[in-house]
């Protein structure tokens, strides 16, 4: 590529010794015609020799990424049942490990072994506590008693978890010697985990997970009930490990909006209302979760 800076320019025409330009002063310069000539020509034969795609711009490396699109949490109106759905009712004995129900009410706690195909509830609003040993799969629910499960995992999307129980969404392990060894791969997408504030003396989060490996967390909202009057723990309580909570959003009342303990737990662009009491992490955990661009919810640093 020809240098055509200024300093590059001006170097050439004082001639330095050995120049070639030293030896072109020498000689005659040729008439201004002639040059205006040469430049046309130039031109001319340039334009020829650069036509589309040749002297297109050349792109090198991967294109650069898009940001990432921030998705809209979920409210109690926009998950859970939808409102035009006719539900038929359901006796919590009538459901069957394996089965696939739709549209219905469901009554009376509603228990699901070990060893168990998996269960898929769609459409369905479930008034008793549900416990589960066994994968289920459920979307577009609405659960009133808690969301209860051990030693197992499973899919909740586009669901609302609305709970006066000390816990709305609660998966484990039942050995505690597998807090951190046994995988339970829940995977939560766009959900809504709501539980009231507790009569004093009582321990209350929207989400406790007591053990597991691999549990994800997208766009849910966790909502521990205020005002604070010392029950509300946090909005989530985790005790595990390989954690991804990405997006999700923390807009309860309490002591901490998170309590997390367990290697390679990991917060991605995290929202968070003003209401926790004392700070967004609880600060003295054996392995501290990793924190990636946390927002209050009106979009400043948290």
């Amino acid at each position: 590529m020809f240098d055509i800076s200024p300093s590059r320019i001006r170097g050439r025409l004082r001639g330095r010794p050995g120049h070639p330009l030293q030896t072109a002063r020498a000689t005659k310069p040729p008439p201004i015609q002639k040059l205006r000539s040469y430049a046309l020509v130039g031109a001319v034969v340039f334009l020829a020799q650069c036509t589309p795609p040749r002297c297109a711009p050349q792109l090198t490396g991967a294109p650069a990424a898009a940001p990432p699109t921030t998705p809209v949490p979920p409210r109690p109106g926009t998950v859970g049942v939808p409102s035009n759905i006719a539900l038929a009712p359901m006796a919590s004995s009538q459901v069957a490990p394996g089965g696939v129900y739709e549209n219905v009410v469901i009554t009376g706690q509603l228990e699901i072994g070990t060893g168990q195909p998996a269960t898929t509830f769609k459409n369905c609003l479930i008034e008793g506590s549900m416990v589960t040993y066994s994968t289920i799969i459920m979307e577009s629910c609405t659960v009133h008693g808690g969301l209860y499960s051990y030693d197992t995992g499973g899919s909740i999307t586009r669901t609302l978890i609305d709970t006066a129980n000390s816990q709305g969404f609660r998966p484990g392990t039942t050995k505690v010697a597998d807090n951190f060894t046994l995988s339970t791969p829940w995977v939560v997408t766009d959900s809504y985990i709501r539980v009231t504030k507790g009569a004093p003396g009582a321990h209350v989060e929207a989400a406790q997970v007591l053990g597991g490996v691999g549990i994800t967390f997208r766009n849910v909202v966790f909502e521990t009930g205020g005002p604070f009057n010392n029950t509300q723990t946090a909005d989530l309580n985790f005790i595990g490990k390989d954690m991804l909570c990405e997006d999700c959003s923390f807009v309860g009342y309490g002591g901490y909006a998170i309590y997390s303990e367990g290697q390679n737990n990991v917060f991605l662009r995290p929202k968070f209302a003003r209401n926790y009491q004392w700070g967004i992490l609880f600060p003295t955990a054996r392995f501290k979760a990793t924190i990636i661009d946390p927002k209050h919810l009106d979009g400043t640093p948290a």
